[in-house]
């Protein structure tokens, strides 16, 4: 069976330049979580300066089957005189079970003794709490700070998590914070939390709040003002990839404004006040003719 399956980590405000930099190899650290739990699926991954969200459309319920192999010594090592050794004896302990059950197998061209079991297949839903605090863990923004009495560490204090399979939430609790089926609008409009009923839910009530969950249509609504702004103000506005990048990571909800400073300003090298702009304020420069 499967079920969508929508995961949010709610955080103070991710500073976007470590962000970005860890960006393409978080899901690949997602991707390896589910593998090595035997969940893989295709997902979804979202971002805004206050939330990471993860979004599964079809996750597995149940964990598919898995095998375990386990090799031991040699045999020249486990048996004398036809009878198993010590070592061979604890491998078999090892694996649970009799050593009438173990069976051999070539590895590195000697003949070894062998064990493979099959898993039966689990509950995903216990092992969630394990799998994102992995996730977090395995982030590595380069920096990382405490917060509160927690040993814990991650980049900025997490303030909340939400966790809902289907239409069930998932309880659990990870760094002094336990997970609700609660999220948080865009704080122009509210402080306060919102709840959704199931994971598809939380899509439509986070839009209405005024938070703008995928970073490619953050990006289109900048560059779509942008060209309104040329259009109007009869300028052409300089388009830093890396400057877009970094505002689309720190805005839930983007709005261009063209703004002009005094023209005395002017007679500074145009790379003076261009750098000044783009790494103190995240302004993209606006040039006129004439």
């Amino acid at each position: 069976m499967i079920k969508p399956l929508l995961i949010e980590i709610g955080v103070e405000e991710l500073p976007a330049i470590p962000f970005l930099k860890e960006l393409p190899t978080i899901e690949k650290q997602w991707l390896d979580i589910l593998e090595k739990n035997a969940l893989a699926c295709a997902f979804e991954f979202y971002y805004t300066p206050r939330r990471l969200v993860l979004w599964h459309e079809s996750f597995p319920t149940e964990q598919g089957e898995k095998e375990e192999e386990f090799f031991g010594a040699p045999l020249s090592v486990a048996l004398k005189d036809g009878a198993p050794t010590p070592a061979a004896l604890g491998f078999a302990k090892k694996c649970g079970v009799e050593f009438s059950e173990i069976a051999t197998a070539m590895k590195d061209g000697k003949e070894v003794l062998y064990y493979k079991r099959t898993i039966a297949p689990q509950s995903s839903k216990p092992l969630l709490k394990e799998m994102i605090e992995q996730f977090i863990k395995g982030l590595n923004f380069g920096k990382s700070m405490r917060w509160g009495f927690l040993e814990e560490s991650f980049i900025r204090p997490i303030r909340w998590f939400g966790c809902m399979l289907g239409d069930e939430h998932v309880p659990f609790s990870l760094f002094g914070v336990e997970s609700t089926p609660f999220s948080y609008p865009h704080r122009t409009i509210s402080y306060e939390p919102f709840a959704y009923m199931f994971a598809g839910d939380y899509f439509e009530r986070l839009a209405e709040r005024g938070v703008v969950l995928y970073p490619s249509k953050r990006e289109e609504i900048i560059l779509n003002a942008f060209k309104a702004i040329e259009a109007k103000e009869g300028v052409s506005i300089e388009i830093d990839a890396e400057l877009l990048a970094e505002v689309v990571a720190i805005t839930e909800y983007p709005t261009a404004l063209i703004g002009s400073f005094e023209e005395r300003f002017l007679r500074l090298p145009p790379e003076v006040i261009i750098t000044s702009m783009k790494e103190n304020q995240r302004y993209f420069p606006v040039f006129k003719e004439g």
